[in-house]
């Protein structure tokens, strides 16, 4: 992993200003901008609005349109049915579904196009809810015929349909849908809708990157953004880069929000451009329309809870198959994946792991029950993302950045988080 690791080997997720800008900072509290009712969050629910206002806007040569769009997304008539294999298909109305995305890196120079970014989607529309899981990228899994491996490697001898495999295999469960965006591309669409404002929380020097980015707000064009989409040059490495990542969304739906709806055919003829899936216009409208406007959409996130370990000279991340287990069934209940009882034997505090010489990945740092949370969750940002959520963090051995307040910690009230039966979960 590229960067500086820290002593003892454990990764926190970002050295930036945890004080400042930690979710348990009461002041960071005061200030974040009030709910704003009927926005939705995410690069999904992004493209379903703009698709939903083309339809609606009724311009000339609609079903030509539309035909091109669906081949466009639809990619590679032998790949995609491939793919197609894999997928347990659902229909896209009331049931939750998974769905896989992925982003990929094709770009020249870089041997072998790998998935840079995948993230399971667990999609409830009658619920208004999502729930994202994220695999890190050097996850070890066995591949067919080829032994140990990390599950970026999945994407690079099998393609989308090996990844999907893969993450069925890690997870346990039946993707129904998935969307696969091409990073290259997206350097036309930022440039398309004028650039994205972004407060950059660290600078970025990094020639694997592309270049430089300073730190504070910037307005980014498309190569730019995807400097700051790219670089893992931080001392957490790819975890630094989601947090990265998901700024840049947000900065990119605010921006798609605010178009001028003449400007949506364009953009989303360019969006077709950089995406495949195996989802049509006409299912992706269906999907837009299941969801309703109350209670305002919800957006669960987390990580596959892990471990690192050197195997044979080779960093791998190690899934904690536990934790993960536990972890698993409140995202297929539907229910935060982050409020797991880590008073469970069979989850180990980030303490205990310590003591045991592992070096145990989490998000952010204790909550206010004293849990390391292995995940971060779903945030009260107007957009479903709280970009310093996961700010701030523990090293496992006693070590507290002064990030966390009791006092500023807001409990999540949704009614639906009753305890299990089996007293394994926690409010």
């Amino acid at each position: 992993m590229p960067g500086e690791q820290a002593a003892g080997g454990y990764v926190p997720v970002s050295t930036v200003g945890a004080d400042q800008y930690s979710r348990y900072n009461t002041e960071q509290l005061q200030v974040r901008a009030p709910k704003r009712k009927k926005k939705r969050g995410g690069v999904v629910a992004a493209i379903l609005i703009v698709l939903a206002i083309v339809a609606g806007a009724g311009f000339a040569g609609a079903n030509i349109y539309l035909n091109s769009l669906n081949q466009n997304l639809a990619g590679d008539a032998e790949t995609a049915e491939v793919i197609e294999e894999t997928l347990t298909p659902v229909s896209v109305g009331d049931d939750p579904f998974y769905m896989l995305l992925l982003g990929c890196d094709d770009r020249e120079g870089v041997d072998g196009a790998r998935s840079d970014t995948t993230i399971l989607a667990r999609i409830d529309p009658t619920k208004n809810k999502v729930t994202l899981l994220s695999i890190p990228r050097d996850t070890a899994i066995k591949l067919e015929g080829r032994g140990l491996d990390k599950f970026n490697a999945a994407y690079t001898y099998g393609g989308t349909a090996g990844t999907i495999e893969a993450t069925k295999k890690l997870c346990g469960i039946e993707i129904a849908h998935y969307a696969e965006v091409h990073f290259e591309a997206l350097i036309d669409i930022i440039d398309y809708i004028g650039g994205v404002d972004v407060d950059v929380p660290i600078a970025i020097d990094d020639v694997d990157a592309g270049g430089k980015v300073d730190a504070g707000m910037q307005h980014l064009d498309g190569e730019h953004a995807m400097i700051f989409a790219r670089s893992r040059s931080y001392l957490t490495g790819d975890f630094q880069r989601t947090t990265s990542q998901r700024l840049l969304i947000e900065a990119a739906v605010q921006k798609v929000l605010a178009m001028n709806p003449t400007e949506y055919p364009g953009l989303l003829m360019k969006v077709s451009e950089c995406m495949t899936t195996d989802l049509s216009v006409q299912e992706l409208l269906g999907l837009a329309q299941a969801f309703t406007d109350e209670p305002e959409m919800k957006m669960y996130s987390a990580m596959v809870p892990s471990t690192t370990e050197d195997i044979d000279g080779v960093s791998y991340v190690i899934t904690d198959e536990a934790a993960f287990a536990e972890m698993m069934k409140l995202i297929d209940s539907g229910k935060n994946p982050a409020k797991l009882n880590y008073e469970d034997s069979t989850v180990k505090s980030s303490k205990e792991a310590k003591k045991e010489g592992l070096e145990l990945i989490i998000n952010y740092g204790d909550d206010a029950e004293g849990n390391p949370q292995y995940g971060y969750e779903g945030s009260d940002s107007e957009y479903g993302y709280d970009p310093y959520a996961e700010e701030g963090y523990d090293d496992g051995g006693g070590y507290d950045d002064g990030s966390y307040d009791d006092g500023g910690y807001e409990e999540d009230d949704e009614a639906e988080y009753e305890d299990y039966d089996d007293g394994e979960y926690v409010e």
